[in-house]
């Protein structure tokens, strides 16, 4: 079965290490290197669980409960095509944060984001591990608030 049947596929559950492994070597580390810090840092099992046609197969990390800042949670999305992270955050970081100050590769994500209620979510294409980089700057400063 080929990468994107696996991601694909509502009804045949993978595990994330197939899916990770069905991802271009530079996405692939780029995941890692994201996965690696927020396992550092928020120590909160993940959980594989399918998003529908969006994300699809996803690994989440639910933050609501353990008082993390302003980060809510963190889902890697190891679409075979587009590797991507997104993250739910409380609105009002972006408040206090303008946007000069986040890091620029960012920005783009920032503005197609979507807010609901005081949540906000936006997601950013992985393509390698210096893509990982401004990301977890980013997380780092959510976990911090």
């Amino acid at each position: 079965m080929c990468g994107l049947e696996n991601w694909s596929r509502q009804y045949a559950t993978p595990s994330m290490d197939a899916l990770l492994s069905d991802l271009r070597a530079e996405p692939r580390a780029g995941l890692l290197k994201v996965r690696a810090w927020i396992e550092e840092q928020v120590k909160v099992r993940p959980k594989l669980h399918y998003s529908g046609v969006a994300w699809r197969w996803n690994e989440a990390f639910e933050l609501d409960s353990t008082g993390r800042g302003c980060l809510n949670s963190v889902h890697l999305i190891p679409d075979p095509e587009v590797a991507r992270v997104a993250v739910c955050c409380d609105r009002h970081f972006f408040d206090t944060h303008p946007l000069a100050s986040i890091p620029k590769s960012l920005h783009a994500g920032l503005g197609d984001g979507v807010c609901i209620g005081n949540k906000a979510w936006c997601t950013w294409a992985v393509t390698g591990s210096d893509a990982a980089d401004p990301i977890i700057e980013l997380l780092d400063r959510l976990i911090g608030e």
